[in-house]
């Protein structure tokens, strides 16, 4: 490891996830991200829980930036980003 540190924050891309989209039983609905764990959602529409969804999944994934952040400036570990295809 060389100790370097990426400082600040790395810019932000658009990014896409599948969504399970339910009805809910007293109505309404719940969205789940498929591929972050514990990424819920509830909205009387359809467009309320996707938008609610979307701003569940930006404060977890800025916390677990941040939390990674903090754990390099402790260990000396690099930060570095990978471009996703697929």
């Amino acid at each position: 490891m060389s100790g370097r540190r990426v400082s600040g924050s790395m810019p932000r891309i658009p990014m896409r996830y599948q969504v399970l989209l339910e009805g809910h039983p007293l109505g309404g609905y719940v969205a789940e991200c498929v591929e972050i764990p514990g990424a819920l959602a509830e909205g009387a529409t359809e467009k309320e829980v996707l938008e609610n969804l979307g701003e569940a999944l930006a404060r977890i994934l800025d916390e677990r930036r941040s939390e990674a952040r903090e754990t390099a400036a402790l260990s000396g570990a690099d930060i570095r980003a990978v471009t996703v295809h697929g």
